[in-house]
């Protein structure tokens, strides 16, 4: 949530690559959190962009081209970062683990805020899918439905306060009522 005291707007743009950018305007935000803020106006009005995306499974090609796509091994490591606060912190082969040990991964599920700026992912929420039964022996049976949940919600410490979270778990409702449909 945004602190209080302050207010936030957001808008999107999508590109060709189904890459969405968010620009997330903060009224009277205390810049000394955040070190490199893109736009402040006189009235202490900060505008900041985001690119709202999804992660990649594989290695990619080092061409030039996929530079602002982040991969799982990037989003294992910052996970295992967001969540180093913690007395026994997961490691990224614990997110890893996650993920590969998931019936139904998929990678386009994890959904990311990139910073265009340092091209870092800054908050991360991902999408599970399940089949769940409501009774019976069997999970395929007509008794079953297709379920989401959601898990590795996070925000990088220099990032919080702006909503992140918050745009990703809409952006992920968003995408479990298409998979609904």
């Amino acid at each position: 949530s945004v602190e209080t005291g302050k207010t936030m707007t957001e808008s999107f743009f999508a590109d060709s690559t189904g890459h969405r950018t968010i620009t997330i305007t903060i009224a009277n935000k205390d810049d000394s959190k955040d070190p490199s803020p893109v736009d402040t106006d006189c009235t202490g009005t900060t505008k900041k962009d985001y690119i709202l995306c999804s992660i990649v499974e594989g290695p990619l090609k080092n061409d030039g081209d996929n530079k602002d796509i982040k991969t799982l091994s990037e989003w294992t490591n910052f996970c295992a970062f967001c969540f180093s606060y913690k007395p026994s912190p997961p490691p990224a082969s614990y997110f890893r683990r996650h993920y590969d040990n998931d019936p139904k991964k998929d990678a386009s599920l994890i959904r990311v805020a990139v910073d265009p700026i340092s091209n870092e992912i800054v908050s991360s929420v991902r999408i599970f899918r399940r089949r769940i039964s409501s009774g019976g022996n069997d999970a395929s049976s007509s008794n079953s439905i297709e379920a989401c949940g959601i898990g590795e919600v996070c925000t990088h410490p220099n990032h919080r306060g702006q909503g992140l979270a918050r745009i990703l778990l809409h952006d992920a409702i968003r995408i479990m009522e298409l998979l609904e449909g």
